[in-house]
């Protein structure tokens, strides 16, 4: 089952945009998951990609009816890694000098955060409070990144923290490799090995 949030798709539109109780809604999005017959609560997994990575293991932190996690990649505090983007970073020169595709992606961006369009550099404010504590995420977990987002020193400090706190010893971290176009932020360029490292890895926790 795949869901908007606020902050994806069009609710936006709704005035309904990203917030940092993203459990809240998640809780309605578990409640009708296991109403459904066709359903195994037992072995209900949640997945997030980019800022999902920091909504679904919070998520879990709150509602145990989640069994597992998994995380493109993981969030754990979602304002240092905004504060380090280079499109928060940017002065009005260089936002200049963005193609349209570009310029209207930023725009897009910050439509799901609630701020200015034409203001990115609100977005690292914007991100204060989306945290998670991963402590408190008890249930198997695994973390998916790409080589090329790893090279992120805040990224993979923040993978550190993940992999050294996750109670659970059914935890993972793969880094897929951009030798076969699987590098960047999500992994969008190849959402094949992603299916394949996700569904491998549930397969293998939920025969536990």
């Amino acid at each position: 089952m795949t869901v908007d949030l606020p902050g994806q798709g069009l609710l936006p539109l709704e005035g309904k945009v990203f917030r940092p109780d993203m459990y809240v809604p998640m809780k309605a999005v578990v409640d009708y998951a296991i109403s459904r017959p066709d359903v195994d609560p037992k072995r209900l997994a949640a997945y997030g990609y980019s800022g999902g990575g920091g909504f679904v293991p919070q998520a879990a932190m709150h509602d145990p009816r989640i069994r597992a996690v998994a995380m493109n990649s993981a969030v754990v505090d979602a304002y240092p890694l905004f504060s380090t983007m280079p499109v928060v970073l940017a002065d009005q020169k260089e936002i200049d000098s963005w193609t349209t595709f570009h310029g209207n992606i930023v725009k897009v961006i910050n439509w799901s955060w609630g701020v200015p369009m034409d203001k990115p550099s609100a977005l690292a404010a914007a991100n204060r409070g989306f945290i998670f504590d991963p402590a408190r995420v008890t249930v198997p977990a695994l973390i998916i990144v790409g080589e090329g987002e790893y090279k992120s020193a805040e990224v993979q400090r923040q993978q550190k923290i993940c992999m050294d706190n996750f109670p659970n010893p059914l935890k993972k971290m793969v880094i897929t490799p951009s030798d076969e176009g699987a590098t960047n932020h999500c992994i969008m360029e190849n959402r094949s090995i992603v299916g394949l490292v996700l569904f491998d890895w549930l397969d293998e926790i939920f025969r536990q």
